[in-house]
């Protein structure tokens, strides 16, 4: 069941020495599996698990002149179909814990021995959960930032990390929180 294909053609060789990734560029699309567990109420029993076939796409965009690398932008953007395809289904509605958008922005800059970044992460207000009716409805989208930086000099190095930096509390499944804020630093010495 794996088919996967390039739909260009590998990158000149001109290009600089970057080993494999050479052959990234271009839109890669293969088939795969998603496995999910969910409640099973045929059969009394807590979970039933389900496995379906997908097909997924990936793509790879050559930059097209050579820049200093100061800025670096990154931008990610998902739609997740949460109609349900099984035969047979009876269960109506949309999938659960599933959101339809999904968004990544991130930038890094360097200056030096100096980097500072940051990555944001969007996913849409899921529209059904599997357990309505014995947990709290109440469903928010996820906004999370995360920011970092940096600064080397010789040997030395420190790093700081603030994940969630807004302290934006949701969940990702019923009555599970995901991370709060948090800070890391980091020193390292290298000889």
């Amino acid at each position: 069941m794996t088919t996967v294909f390039r739909a260009s053609s590998p990158a000149a060789e001109s290009a600089p020495q970057l080993g494999p990734l050479l052959e990234l560029p271009g839109a890669w699309v293969g088939s795969g599996f998603n496995l999910i567990a969910r409640p099973d109420k045929h059969d009394n029993k807590p979970f039933f698990l389900e496995l379906n076939a997908t097909r997924e796409s990936l793509s790879f965009t050559e930059i097209g002149a050579p820049i200093p690398n100061r800025l670096i932008t990154t931008l990610g953007y998902t739609y997740l179909s949460t109609r349900r395809r099984l035969a047979g289904d009876s269960t109506t509605g949309p999938l659960a814990f599933r959101p339809r958008h999904l968004l990544t922005l991130g930038a890094d800059y360097t200056v030096g021995s100096l980097d500072v970044g940051a990555d944001f992460r969007f996913a849409s207000r899921p529209e059904r959960i599997e357990l309505e009716g014995f947990v709290d409805p109440r469903r928010v989208p996820v906004k999370v930032l995360d920011v970092r930086a940096g600064w080397s000099r010789g040997s030395v190095e420190f790093r700081l990390l603030v994940a969630n930096a807004l302290n934006y509390i949701y969940n990702l499944v019923p009555e599970t929180l995901a991370p709060v804020r948090t800070v890391t630093l980091t020193a390292v010495w290298a000889h």
